[in-house]
């Protein structure tokens, strides 16, 4: 049987949002929340459509209270570190990365990376 990856990124996406609700993580009004982003996928990749399509409809609306920072895709993996610490420096809400790769970066940046 073949990969979905639109099922599976849905899957995905659908655990993660999951695990923000029960974790407590509301909106506060007011706020804009800083999305970071570490992909070597390119920003109109399918699963990023539906992560984004996902978030709006949890309320978090890119140009209202949310902003993303779209520079951390289509990354080379040679290039992850130096803009992961640019994210961290930046104190985003949040990094999303994608892959082992991406992942790793992350981690070595911060201690406050959630699996």
């Amino acid at each position: 049987m073949g990969r979905n990856p639109t099922r599976r990124t849905a899957l995905q996406f659908g655990i993660a949002a999951s695990l923000a609700s029960v974790s407590g993580w509301a909106q506060e009004q007011g706020r804009v929340y800083h999305l970071g982003s570490l992909f070597s996928a390119p920003r109109d990749a399918p699963h990023q459509i539906v992560l984004l399509d996902g978030l709006r409809r949890m309320g978090f609306v890119e140009g209202q209270n949310l902003v993303v920072d779209w520079r951390g895709y289509g990354l080379r993996a040679e290039q992850f570190d130096e803009h992961v610490a640019e994210l961290v420096k930046a104190r985003v809400d949040v990094i999303l990365a994608g892959g082992d790769a991406a992942v790793r970066a992350a981690q070595r940046a911060t201690k406050e990376v959630s699996e």
